[in-house]
C-alpha cells in the first residue's frame, strides 16, 4: 500500500508499480560497490493489481544502495528519496538509490495571506552561480540560504523555486526517421537534424518528468541533500519567507500520484506551497485535497465549479498564475493605444475565491530588461536557428536593438522598468518578481533559455549603477505597497460607496474627474483608492491614493477629485525621476482654485497621497473620519459629483441603466 522503500522492525519493504508482466528484481549493493551483494526477485504471488512488493530481512544497521532491474534493464526507484551517482570501472555512470532516515524540518509553514504576499522566483543554480553573487557556495541550496538577508531586505515574503527534484538533464531522444518520400530533400533533412541536435542539449530549467521524491544532487554543496534543503527551508521560515516549489507533470500522470508526491514534500519539509506546471486533470484532485487546503497552490486555470466542495477554507489557498497579465501590461507599458482598458482591468483584478498571481516576466519569455531593450528574440545560441521561443514578446527596444551607449535610450529603458515595477506593485493581485529583474538582468534577448546553463541563464549581479538604482526603487516600491493596505485588498473593489464615507472604494479619472476617456487620454488613465476602505494594523484608515498612469509619448494632464476639506494632495512618486519614494522628497500640489490637475510626464506614473492640512495635523483625524465629517455637514462628499460618478461607473453597459 505504501509505494517506495521503507524500513520496519523486520527489515526493508520494497514496493513498486509495474506494467503487468515485467520481470522485476531488486539489486542490493554495498555503498560504491561494482556488483550487487544480493539479488531478490519479486514474485507474481506478491503482486496486487499493478503493484509488486517484496520484503527483505536486512539488519537495521546495514548501509546499502539499491536499484531495480526490470526486464534486464537496471533503473533507479522512481519513489527514491535520495539518489547517488557512481562512475564504474568501465567509465559508465550508474544511479543508485539510498534509504535515508526519516526527516522533518523544525519550522512550520507561515501561511501568509495572498494580499500580503510578494513572490520572488529563482532557478536555484542560476541565482548564485553567476558573476557577483558573492556567496561561498554558488549554485546550491546553501548559496540560496546565504542570499536570505538580501531577500528580506528587499521585502520578499515568498520564494518560488524552479524544479529542484532530480530531473534528467539530457533525456534520451528517439531517433529521427525521415520519411522515404523526403529522403533526398536537403531542407527537410536539415530541419529535422537541427531539431534533433537541439533536443539533445542540456535541460537547464527542469520542466520535465523525473524522480519526483529526490532532491537534485547538483544543487547541493554537501553530500546530504535532504538536510541541506531542510536547512534552507528552516532559515527562510525563520526570516519570515515562505518556500514554494514548482513541479512539472505530464497530463497523463494520475491524480493519486501527484497527491502522494505533494504530500511527501509538504509533510517532510513543511513547505508553504506548490506551483504546478502542466495541463492535467490531476489538478482537480489537488485543489480539493484536505491535507493541502491551507497550502498555496498555483496553477494556470481552475475549474471554479469544482473548487472548495467542503466549503471555503479559512485561508484562501488557490491562485491562478496569470500570463495574460504579463502580455496585457507589456502592451500598455510600450504604449499601445488600445491597451488602457485592458491595463485598468488587470491593475484592479482580484477575486474572493481564487487569488491572482501577476508578473511582468517569467522563465519562459524575455526578462524585464530585455523586454525594453529588444524588439525581437535572439535565441541563436539554442541551436534551432532562432525558430524557438515565444514569437510575440510585446516588447519595445526604446529605439535601439540591444546594448547601446546612447544616454537617452538608456534613460528611457530605466524609466520603463520603473514603470513596470510600479504597475506590478500597485496592482490588486499578488505580485511575482522574476529573479534578477530588479537589477536589470539580461539574457541578451534570449526568450527561451531552457538549455543555457551558462552566463546567459545565470544571474549577473554586477550590472552597474543603473541596476543599483533600479534595485533601490523596487525595494521602495515594495515597502510602499506594504505600507498601504488599500493597494492589496482581500476582496475585489466594488467602485461604489458601500460604506457611506463620501467616496467609492475605487474610482477612475481622466482629463475630467470621475470620468473615463480612453480615446481622449491616449494610453492613460488614473485610479483613486479611498483609504477609508482599508485598515492598518493599528486600526487607523489608509490615505487616499491617486495613481496617474501615462504610457503615452507626450505629457498629459489628469484631473484631481476634491479631498475632504481638512486634507490635501502630495506628490509621492514620479517615475520620471530616479528617486522619489522618500517622504522628504514629496512635493505639495500647488493650489490652483477649484480646477485641480496633475501633469504626468511622457511614459511615467505619478502617485499622489493625501495628508492632513497643516492646521489639522494635530487632531490626528483619519481620512475616514474626515470623510464622515464632511458627510455630516453637507450630506455629501466635498466633490459634488462623487456620488453621481460612483453610480455612473457601475452602470449596466448593455441597458444604459444604473446598477
Amino acid at each position: 500500500m505504501r509505494l517506495g522503500v521503507f524500513r520496519n522492525i523486520r527489515g526493508v519493504n520494497f514496493s513498486l508499480n509495474v506494467k503487468g508482466n515485467e520481470k522485476v528484481e531488486v539489486l542490493l549493493y554495498h555503498p560504491g560497490a561494482a556488483e550487487p551483494f544480493q539479488v531478490v526477485q519479486m514474485r507474481d504471488e506478491n503482486k496486487t493489481g499493478l503493484v509488486d512488493a517484496v520484503h527483505v530481512a536486512l539488519p537495521r544497521s546495514l548501509k546499502f544502495e539499491y536499484t531495480y532491474r526490470i526486464d534486464g534493464v537496471e533503473k533507479p526507484d522512481p519513489f527514491a528519496r535520495v539518489l547517488r551517482r557512481h562512475v564504474l570501472a568501465d567509465g559508465t555512470e550508474q544511479v543508485r538509490c539510498v534509504i535515508e532516515p526519516e526527516f522533518t524540518t523544525e519550522t512550520q509553514p507561515l501561511e501568509i495571506l495572498y494580499k500580503d504576499t510578494v513572490c520572488y522566483k529563482i532557478h536555484v543554480k542560476g541565482f548564485t552561480k553567476g558573476e557577483g553573487s558573492g556567496v561561498r557556495h554558488p549554485g546550491t541550496f546553501a548559496g540560496v540560504r546565504e542570499k536570505i538577508p538580501y531577500l528580506k531586505k528587499m521585502g520578499i515574503t515568498s520564494l518560488v523555486l524552479m524544479p529542484v527534484y532530480e530531473f534528467l538533464e539530457t533525456p534520451v531522444q528517439p531517433e529521427v526517421q525521415i520519411p522515404a518520400e523526403y529522403a533526398g530533400d536537403e531542407i527537410v533533412y536539415s530541419v529535422l537534424n537541427t531539431k534533433t541536435e537541439a533536443e539533445t542539449r542540456k535541460n537547464y530549467w527542469g520542466y520535465t518528468e523525473g524522480y519526483y521524491y529526490a532532491l537534485k544532487n547538483d544543487y547541493c554543496a554537501t553530500d546530504d541533500p535532504v538536510k541541506e534543503f531542510g536547512a534552507l527551508v528552516d532559515a527562510l521560515h525563520d526570516n519570515g519567507i515562505e518556500c514554494i516549489l514548482e513541479f512539472f507533470f505530464e497530463a497523463s500522470v494520475p491524480g493519486w500520484m501527484v497527491i502522494n508526491i505533494l504530500h511527501y514534500w509538504r509533510m517532510t519539509f513543511n513547505l508553504d506551497g506548490f506551483h504546478l506546471v502542466g495541463y492535467g486533470d490531476w489538478i482537480t484532485a489537488v485543489q480539493n485535497d484536505p491535507l493541502l487546503s491551507w497550502t498555496k497552490i498555483f496553477y494556470v486555470n481552475y475549474d471554479r465549479s469544482r473548487i472548495y466542495p467542503y466549503g471555503k477554507p479559512l485561508i484562501r489557498n488557490l491562485a491562478e498564475w496569470n500570463q495574460d497579465y504579463q502580455n496585457g501590461m507589456r502592451r500598455f507599458l510600450k504604449g499601445d493605444l488600445a491597451s488602457a482598458g485592458e491595463a485598468r482591468y488587470f491593475l484592479t483584478l482580484n477575486s474572493g475565491e481564487v487569488a491572482r498571481l501577476h508578473y511582468f516576466a517569467d522563465h519562459d519569455g524575455m526578462t524585464l530588461y530585455d523586454s525594453v531593450a529588444y524588439n525581437e528574440h535572439h535565441n541563436e545560441a539554442n541551436g534551432e536557428d532562432n525558430r524557438d521561443g515565444i514569437l510575440e514578446n510585446h516588447s519595445w527596444n526604446c529605439g535601439v536593438e540591444g546594448v547601446t551607449g546612447k544616454r537617452a535610450v538608456n534613460q528611457l529603458r530605466a524609466r520603463q522598468q520603473r514603470n513596470a515595477f510600479l504597475m506590478l506593485l500597485t496592482s490588486q493581485g499578488t505580485p511575482m518578481i522574476y529573479a534578477g529583474d530588479e537589477f536589470c538582468n539580461s539574457q541578451a534577448g534570449n526568450n527561451n533559455a531552457w538549455c543555457q546553463d551558462n552566463e546567459t541563464g545565470w544571474l549577473n549581479w554586477n550590472r552597474g549603477k543603473a541596476a543599483r538604482d533600479l534595485r533601490a526603487f523596487v525595494k521602495d516600491a515594495i515597502s510602499f505597497r506594504m505600507q498601504h493596505p488599500v493597494l492589496r485588498q482581500h476582496l475585489p473593489m466594488r467602485m461604489v460607496d458601500y460604506r457611506s464615507v463620501g467616496y467609492p472604494d475605487l474610482s477612475c479619472h481622466g482629463k475630467m474627474a470621475w470620468q473615463i476617456d480612453d480615446y481622449e487620454m491616449k494610453c492613460a488613465f488614473a485610479l483613486m483608492y479611498c483609504g477609508s476602505y482599508a485598515k492598518r494594523e493599528d486600526g487607523t484608515s489608509d490615505e487616499f491614493i491617486y495613481l496617474a498612469y501615462n504610457m503615452y509619448w507626450e505629457p498629459q494632464e489628469f484631473a484631481l477629485p476634491d479631498l475632504p476639506d481638512d486634507m490635501k494632495w502630495k506628490i509621492a512618486v514620479n517615475t520620471a525621476e530616479t528617486d522619489s519614494f522618500h517622504p522628504e522628497n514629496w512635493k505639495d500640489m500647488p493650489e490652483t482654485g477649484t480646477d485641480k490637475s496633475v501633469s504626468a510626464p511622457p511614459r511615467s506614473i505619478v502617485i499622489l497621497v493625501s495628508e492632513p492640512k497643516q492646521e489639522e495635523k494635530k487632531t490626528g483625524m483619519s481620512p475616514e473620519g474626515a470623510g464622515k465629517s464632511a458627510d455630516k455637514t453637507t450630506g455629501k462628499a466635498s466633490d459634488k459629483t462623487a456620488g453621481k460618478a460612483a453610480a455612473d461607473q457601475t452602470a449596466d453597459k448593455s441597458s444604459g441603466k444604473k446598477s
